[in-house]
C-alpha cells in the first residue's frame, strides 16, 4: 500500500507562511490571466522559445528585471518614490518568479516541457 504524501498546512498567523500563501494566491491569479488552462507556466515556455532560451532562463531574466527595478526604486539610492508599483509588490513578484524558476528548472531536469 502506497503511503500518502505528507501535507503541510500553512498558518496565516505565521508571518513567513502568510507570505507563502500570498505568493501562491498571486501566482494563481496571474496564471489565470497569462497562461493556458493546461499549463500555468505556458507563458514562460512561449517567451523562452521566442528568445531561444529555456523557460527557467526566461524566468531568471524577469528576476533580473525586478532586481534592476528595485535598484532604481530604492528611495535611499535614487530619491524616487514609486508611482505605479509599491516596492513590496516588486519584492513579492521577485519571490514568485524565483519559485517559478525552480519549478521550470525541475521540469527541464526531468526532461519535461
Amino acid at each position: 500500500m502506497a503511503t500518502q504524501p505528507k501535507t503541510y498546512p500553512l498558518d496565516p498567523s505565521d508571518q513567513f507562511e502568510a507570505v507563502l500563501i500570498e505568493m501562491a494566491e498571486l501566482h494563481k491569479r496571474k496564471g489565470a490571466d497569462y497562461a493556458e488552462d493546461t499549463d500555468v507556466h505556458s507563458n514562460f515556455r512561449r517567451a523562452g522559445d521566442q528568445l531561444g532560451v529555456s523557460a527557467w532562463h526566461q524566468c531568471e531574466s524577469l528576476i533580473a528585471t525586478k532586481m534592476a527595478r528595485l535598484r532604481e526604486l530604492y528611495p535611499w539610492r535614487s530619491g524616487k518614490k514609486p508611482k505605479n508599483e509599491a516596492l513590496r509588490d516588486t519584492v513579492v513578484d521577485r519571490a514568485v518568479y524565483s519559485t517559478i524558476a525552480v519549478c521550470l528548472f525541475d521540469d527541464d531536469a526531468e526532461g519535461g516541457k
